[in-house]
């Protein structure tokens, strides 16, 4: 019987691989690889150093164990999928990255001061508010993840984020404008519309800061 491993293409190796040839599945993924390596690094570039090397094996690993859930039925498609696959590993570590950005930047405009009696009290509104920033953010998709990644942590310019994005800049600015107006609303809705001490708390402390949820400047 000749060895299936011999042919070449993409479609071939994979479905050598679905009938659990590893051989044919480690061609397979030494095919895509550098494909994978690059795409991360572009999107991931400013994230830390060893960051798309880390991402690039982890989309390895899902293209592996997700490869008998593939239809393609040329390489093209196939190579697209694999590439759908890295760009999804490279979204869920760039959600993390915003996460961390969050309490960061939230953490220094609600920085406790020793000794302040009102120091518990703004720990619990800046985790509410972290809390429903999270929730609102989870429910967008991945451009708009990627958008907020390049203009609000890394700061790049609108050219800069659109060539990423493959946006012009007119379209990256109306994207953002869009998503703020929107995030803005899930935020407003989700501290006005309860009664939990910790986002009533929220409230109170985003009035201080200037941002009255009722006045809509949030």
């Amino acid at each position: 019987m000749p060895d299936s491993t011999a042919r070449t293409g993409l479609v071939d190796l994979a479905a050598a691989a679905k009938d659990g040839c590893e051989h044919a599945l480690e061609r397979l993924l030494a095919h895509v690889h550098v494909h994978v390596v690059r795409s991360c690094r572009a999107w991931l570039a400013g994230v830390g150093d060893g960051a798309a090397e880390e991402v690039a094996q982890e989309a390895l690993v899902r293209i592996a164990t997700g490869i008998h859930t593939c239809r393609a039925g040329t390489d093209d498609v196939l190579f697209a999928w694999c590439r759908a696959v890295a760009r999804n590993a490279a979204m869920d570590r760039l959600r993390e990255h915003l996460r961390e950005w969050e309490v960061r930047a939230l953490g220094d405009e609600f920085a406790e001061v020793e000794g302040d009696p009102d120091a518990a009290e703004r720990s619990q509104a800046v985790s509410a508010v972290l809390a429903v920033l999270d929730e609102a953010l989870g429910t967008e998709p991945e451009a708009v993840h990627a958008l907020l990644w390049h203009r609000v942590v890394r700061q790049d310019s609108w050219e800069e984020a659109a060539h990423a994005l493959g946006l012009t800049a007119a379209g990256a600015k109306r994207r953002f404008q869009r998503t703020v107006a929107r995030v803005r609303r899930k935020v407003e809705c989700a501290l006005t519309g309860s009664d939990d001490p910790a986002r009533v708390a929220a409230r109170r402390w985003l009035a201080l800061q200037g941002h009255g949820l009722t006045a809509g400047k949030w």
